[in-house]
C-alpha cells in the first residue's frame, strides 16, 4: 500500500507530474536509462514499471541526496551541465524539475541530448507559477535566461529538436492539460541528427 502524501511542490510533482513525464516518454525496452539531477531518486519506482529490465543511473551534484537514492545500478556525482559519458551512452534520459535551477540549462539540455541515443524528457514550471511562488525574485531576474517553457521551446526550436509539450498541473489534477492551471511544461524531445 502506498502511503505517500505530498507535502510540497517537489512531492506533489512525485504524485503527479512524474508518472505524466514517464507516460509520455516513448516505449523502450532493455534500455540504459539516465536519471539526470535526479536528487535521492524518487524517479526510479515509476522507471522501473515502465522500463522492465532496463538499468538506471543516478546522475547528481547532491553527493547526500545519492547517498540516500536506493535501485539505482550506478551513482554518479556530477552536474548534469558537464555528465561524464560517452556519446550516446544512454538509450534516453529524463530531467525532471530540475533544469529550472541550473544556471546553463541550455549546455544541460546539449548535454542531454548528448549522452543519450533515443532522446530525453526534461519538465519545466510554467512561467505564471513561478511568479506566484517567488514573486519577490521574479521581477528582479533576468527572464531570458530563466528555463521558462516558452525559454526552452525556442531554444529547442532554434537548435533543430523535434519534441512534444504537455502542460501538466500539481495543484490542480483535474485540470492538468490546461494551459491556464498548468504549473509544468513537460518536453518529450528526439535526438537531433547529426
Amino acid at each position: 500500500m502506498n502511503t505517500f502524501k505530498p507535502r510540497s511542490f517537489v512531492a506533489g510533482g512525485a504524485r503527479y507530474l512524474h508518472p505524466l513525464a514517464v507516460k509520455y516518454s516513448p516505449n523502450l525496452k532493455k534500455v540504459k536509462i539516465l536519471d539526470a539531477a535526479g536528487g535521492n531518486g524518487t524517479l526510479l519506482p515509476l522507471l522501473k514499471t515502465k522500463f522492465p529490465a532496463s538499468t538506471f543511473v543516478l546522475l547528481d551534484k547532491d553527493k547526500q541526496a545519492l547517498e540516500e537514492a536506493k535501485g539505482y545500478e550506478d551513482k554518479v556525482c556530477a552536474s548534469v551541465t558537464n555528465i561524464p559519458f560517452p556519446d550516446c551512452f544512454f538509450d534516453y534520459a529524463f530531467c525532471i524539475q530540475s533544469l529550472n535551477y541550473v544556471a546553463n540549462w541550455r549546455h544541460a539540455i546539449l548535454e542531454l541530448d548528448r549522452v543519450s541515443k533515443n532522446g530525453f524528457t526534461v519538465t519545466v514550471p510554467n512561467a505564471w507559477f513561478i511568479k506566484l511562488r517567488k514573486p519577490k525574485t521574479w521581477f528582479k531576474q533576468d527572464k531570458s535566461n530563466y528555463c521558462t517553457p516558452q525559454n526552452l521551446k525556442r531554444f529547442l526550436k532554434q537548435m533543430d529538436f523535434e519534441f512534444n509539450r504537455v502542460f501538466v498541473s500539481n495543484s490542480f489534477p483535474k485540470l492538468r492539460s490546461n494551459f491556464l492551471f498548468a504549473s509544468e511544461a513537460i518536453f518529450i524531445v528526439k535526438k537531433r541528427s547529426q
